[in-house]
């Protein structure tokens, strides 16, 4: 048998002494290295969940910042086909007025014509 107190190997007054074998000593001894070895693990098992929580957090603003710039750029796009929407409106609206000026310039010039025709026949016949 042997006698074992804890992780001391002092002895001070008012400790309770008890005797294990060695086998469960080891078994023991193995509980509290698993213990330790849990208790590591744990607090790194927390850290890289702390990490990740972290990470997480940096991706889910980014992906809001970039929200807010497709929302933005879709503002744009709008803009932009407004404009080009009024555009040719402006451009069909001013092939009309010059499809209308050329009418116009084409009849009074086929009236300027006639005119002088006349003029002409009657220049002729006086």
């Amino acid at each position: 048998m042997m006698s074992y107190s804890g992780f001391s190997q002092t002895i001070s007054q008012g400790d309770t002494l008890f005797q294990i074998t060695a086998a469960q000593l080891r078994a023991t001894s193995r509980i509290f290295v698993e213990h330790d070895f849990l208790k590591t693990e744990n607090s790194l098992l927390t850290e890289r969940v702390l990490l990740l929580e972290h990470t997480v957090r940096s991706k889910d603003a980014i992906i809001g910042l970039q929200l807010e710039q497709i929302v933005n750029l879709n503002s744009i796009i709008i803009t932009k086909d407004t404009i080009a929407t009024n555009n040719e409106a402006m451009i069909t609206s001013l092939k009309s007025q010059i499809e209308a000026e050329r009418k116009r310039q084409r009849r009074n010039m086929f009236v300027g014509v006639g005119v002088v025709v006349v003029v002409g026949v009657l220049v002729i016949i006086l």
